[in-house]
């Protein structure tokens, strides 16, 4: 079974790296220290119907800082994105497929990606970034949102300042990280087994994670076979070590309401564990 997963914009695939006990099933968290307070959220990047229960909205106007992965606010965002999203030296997919390989993008593409005008535009396109769009294409759904993109309209509705934990280009440059032409046989791979599998796991871990059932996200996809898990360490651990500072700050300086993708939360190097290290209780919200 291949899964694809793509940091920000598309999905977040939650890694199997789950640690936490059963009881402690949330996506919402409180973290105290003596006078410091704030909450932690876990988030998928593109759902179907998303919105925000009452306790996330009310810990949200409890806050006076929205803290994101990256600053979605930032309006300057989509052009460095653009800036990084294409392959580098004038490559495109020609370079990295056969010709029977690139003809079954193409006209995979073309005939049941809506969203891309035709694979003209995309075929210089990073294959991470191409293989997101495949993987939203597979939702039916006329509602599709991003949690991170909720609390953003609710944080701007309620005059809340928005920052991020990274900037898109360190995010990128994780993604950079996992060899291109891996995620192209990937994305070979999943179309010639028609995505059966793939559009079955992506509604079950949406609804998985509107249950806020981290124990179901961990069993179904302990078993996925995709060469990001590889590169888990990268996308995951390293990136949670450099946010416990900015954290930490945040916290001593502000009430502030942080989302990030919900694999960051769990595990032996998850942020629960490493705010729990520093000394902060961290508590589900049930």
């Amino acid at each position: 079974m291949k899964f694809y997963r793509l940091i920000l914009v598309f999905f977040l695939s939650i890694n199997c790296v789950f640690g936490q006990p059963a009881s402690e099933n949330a996506m919402l968290w409180e973290v105290t220290k003596k006078e410091q307070s704030g909450y932690i959220y876990g988030t998928i990047h593109i759902s179907c119907d998303a919105d925000l229960s009452e306790q996330v909205i009310q810990a949200l106007d409890q806050s006076n800082q929205l803290v994101l992965e990256v600053d979605l606010s930032d309006p300057t965002l989509q052009m460095k994105m653009m800036q990084k999203m294409i392959l580098p030296n004038q490559k495109s997919a020609a370079d990295y497929l056969t010709d029977k390989e690139y003809d079954l993008l193409k006209n995979y593409i073309n005939q049941n990606v809506e969203m891309i005008p035709g694979f003209s535009l995309v075929k210089s396109l990073k294959p991470i970034f191409l293989s997101g769009l495949i993987t939203q294409s597979l939702l039916t759904c006329s509602s599709q949102e991003g949690y991170d993109k909720l609390l953003m309209q609710h944080a701007q509705q309620r005059e809340i300042s928005v920052t991020g934990l990274e900037t898109i280009e360190e995010q990128i440059d994780v993604l950079d990280q996992i060899p291109v032409q891996k995620v192209y046989d990937e994305i070979i791979e999943s179309i010639k087994d028609d995505q059966k599998e793939d559009r079955k796991m992506i509604y079950e871990m949406i609804r998985h994670y509107k249950n806020a059932d981290l124990q179901a996200l961990k069993k179904l996809l302990s078993d996925a076979d995709s060469v990001i898990n590889d590169f888990s360490d990268v996308a995951l651990d390293q990136r949670n070590n450099k946010w416990i500072p900015k954290i930490k700050n945040q916290l001593s300086e502000n009430k502030p309401f942080i989302g990030f993708g919900a694999a960051h939360l769990v595990g032996e190097n998850g942020v629960i564990e490493l705010l729990r290290k520093e000394g902060y209780s961290v508590e589900p919200v049930n």
